[in-house]
């Protein structure tokens, strides 16, 4: 994670990641908090409005919805995110720092390695403003890697649409990666941090569904930020 500040705004990259992660820090805890220099990021509102960025692949469009739903439905339901013209194009082109939410904006691995992101499947740009004890984020990009191969469904040939997108909006929600986990596959959280686990090889499918660990993180965002 890499962090940019100019005046009062700064602009922070939470990325799902093909390959383990080098130098990351391991935790026990259930859910963790977005943090930035020790600053807990959390969004600024209880309704954030997304459009579907104006470049996104139409097969994204009902597994984003889906991973927009599957939030939505966890408790407290009115700190929730808003489609706003449901599953279809907007106008917006997803870029980073104009007020405006996207989700789905298509990026190439070439322009990430230029940004100095190795071996990334999805991408979420947050932009925020720091006020007293918080990063309060007001606007979220969330782009993908034209060079994955993404798809429907549970399989190690491509990577599952809804599942990225889901964990993504994850860190939109204000929380970050899970490092550590020692059950089940079929209880993996959303918020897992890589595409690997134990001996499964693409993991993508299986973050698609909110573990209680999540939904605990959701609600206890809401608590922070009393929505």
């Amino acid at each position: 994670m890499k962090n940019k500040s100019k005046i009062n705004k700064i602009l922070v990259v939470i990325v799902l990641t093909i390959c383990l992660p080098l130098n990351v820090s391991h935790t026990a805890h259930a859910f963790d908090l977005n943090t930035i220099n020790g600053v807990t990021a959390l969004p600024m509102d209880y309704i954030n409005n997304y459009y579907i960025a104006r470049t996104c692949s139409s097969s994204a469009f009902y597994p984003i919805l889906n991973a927009v739903n599957a939030w939505n439905s966890a408790p407290p339901t009115k700190f929730r995110f808003n489609l706003v013209n449901g599953p279809v194009n907007s106008n917006y082109n997803g870029s980073v720092g104009d007020g405006i939410s996207t989700i789905g904006q298509p990026i190439s691995d070439s322009e990430l390695v230029s940004l100095g992101y190795y071996s990334s499947v999805a991408v979420n740009f947050l932009t925020g403003t720091v006020n007293g004890p918080y990063f309060l984020v007001y606007e979220s990009d969330i782009v993908y890697n034209t060079s994955a191969i993404f798809g429907i469904g549970d399989s190690v040939n491509f990577f599952d649409w809804q599942g990225v997108f889901t964990h993504e909006l994850g860190h939109s929600i204000g929380l970050n990666d899970i490092y550590s986990y020692s059950g089940g596959i079929s209880n993996l959280p959303t918020m897992w941090y890589t595409d690997t686990y134990q001996q499964y090889n693409n993991v993508s499918y299986h973050l698609r569904s909110l573990t209680t660990d999540d939904m605990n993180g959701k609600a206890a965002v809401a608590l922070i930020r009393d929505f």
